[in-house]
C-alpha cells in the first residue's frame, strides 16, 4: 500500500493570476497536487500543478479558478503528472483542458483507450521519417501551387477576418485524413461556439476531436489544452491512422 503524501498549508492563494505556494518537500515540476478545504476534510476542492520553486516553496498554478480557496486550504501532492484518458470515445467530442467530455457531436465510439501523460517525450529522431508523399487537401489553390506533404507542419498567418477559420473548415471537409484534432487555444468563447456549431453539421463530425481553452482560461489550462490536443493526435497516430492536427491561437 502506497504511503500517503504529506499535507502542506496553502501559502498565498490569489485570484488573478492563480499562483499559490506550498512546501517544496518531495514535489517535482509538472506534478499534480490536490487542494482540500482544510486538513480535516477529504473532499478535493481544486487541483494545481507545480510550475517551479521560489526559495523553500513550490510555486503552483491552479487548474481552474481560485474561488473558495483560503489560508485554511491544504495541498496534497499526488506523485503523478496530469494525464487524460484517450481513445476511440474521444471521436466526435469536445474536450476541456483536463480531457473531460463537454459535448458530443456523435455517439461515443466503442473501442479501447488508455491513460496518457499529456506532456510526454517526443519520438526520437530515429523513428521520424521525411516528407515522402503529398497530402491531398481538396483545396485547389493549395494542391496546385503550395502542395503539402504527409507529416509536414504548415503555418497559416493572417489578420482577423481573413478566413483562417473558413480554411480550416475546408480542410476538415476535404483533406485526406482519418482523424481531425482541432485545438482552439486562447480564442474567444464566441469563436469556439461558432466552430462547434459548424462541426455539428459536418459529415465528418464523428472523426473530429475538438479541444478548447478560451482566452479567459488560466495560462496553465491553455498550455495543457495544447498538450492534450497533441496527445490525442499521437494516440490515433500510434493506431496507424492518418491524423490532421490543426490549431488556432
Amino acid at each position: 500500500m502506497k504511503p500517503p503524501r504529506l499535507l502542506r498549508r496553502l501559502a498565498n492563494p490569489s485570484a488573478c493570476p492563480p499562483h499559490p505556494g506550498g512546501g517544496a518537500a518531495r514535489v517535482a515540476v509538472g506534478e499534480l497536487c490536490e487542494i482540500r478545504r482544510n486538513w480535516q476534510e477529504r473532499e478535493v476542492v481544486a487541483r494545481a500543478q507545480v510550475v517551479g520553486f521560489q526559495h523553500e516553496r513550490a510555486v503552483l498554478s491552479l487548474i481552474g479558478n481560485a474561488r473558495g480557496l483560503s489560508r485554511e486550504a491544504v495541498l496534497q501532492p499526488t506523485g503523478r503528472a496530469l494525464s487524460a484518458w484517450v481513445g476511440e470515445e474521444a471521436l466526435g467530442a469536445v474536450l476541456d483542458p483536463t480531457g473531460r467530455v463537454v459535448e458530443r457531436f456523435s455517439p461515443a465510439a466503442a473501442g479501447g483507450g488508455e491513460a496518457r501523460d499529456i506532456d510526454s517525450d517526443p519520438p526520437p529522431y530515429s523513428r521520424r521519417v521525411g516528407v515522402r508523399e503529398p497530402l491531398a487537401t481538396g483545396v485547389r489553390a493549395i494542391d496546385g501551387l503550395l502542395t503539402c506533404g504527409v507529416g509536414q507542419r504548415v503555418g497559416i498567418f493572417a489578420s482577423a477576418g481573413c478566413g483562417k477559420t473558413m480554411l480550416m473548415h475546408m480542410l476538415i471537409e476535404q483533406a485526406d485524413a482519418d482523424v481531425f484534432v482541432i485545438g482552439l487555444i486562447g480564442e474567444r468563447g464566441r469563436e469556439v461556439t461558432e466552430f462547434a456549431e459548424a462541426l455539428r453539421g459536418s459529415d465528418k463530425r464523428d472523426r473530429c476531436v475538438l479541444v478548447f481553452a478560451t482566452s479567459d482560461f488560466p495560462s496553465v489550462d491553455r498550455c495543457n489544452a495544447a498538450l492534450l490536443a497533441t496527445t490525442v493526435a499521437e494516440y490515433f497516430r500510434d493506431q496507424g491512422k492518418k491524423v490532421c492536427c490543426s490549431s488556432i491561437r
